[in-house]
C-alpha cells in the first residue's frame, strides 16, 4: 500500500501504508503496531461472508427450526 511517486516531483502525499478516512476526518497509520492490528482486522473482514450469505444462513437455521 502506498502513493504512487508524481512524475518529475516528490510525492503530494507521504508514503505511509495505511490511509484511513471517515466522516470525522482521516489520518494515516505508520506505526507498525497500528499497521498490523489494520492489516489484521482487514483481513479478517475480507474472508467474512457477505450479508446475502448471512441472510441465507439464518434463514436456513429458521426454517430447521420450525420443523
Amino acid at each position: 500500500m502506498g502513493f504512487p511517486q508524481a512524475f518529475g516531483r516528490a510525492s503530494a502525499e507521504p508514503t505511509t501504508p495505511v490511509y484511513l478516512e471517515n466522516i470525522t476526518g482521516a489520518r494515516y497509520l505508520d506505526k507498525p503496531a497500528e499497521v498490523a492490528a489494520f492489516e489484521h482486522v482487514w483481513h479478517d473482514w475480507r474472508r467474512s461472508p457477505s450479508v446475502r450469505q448471512t441472510q441465507e444462513f439464518d434463514q436456513a437455521i429458521i426454517e430447521e427450526h420450525r420443523g
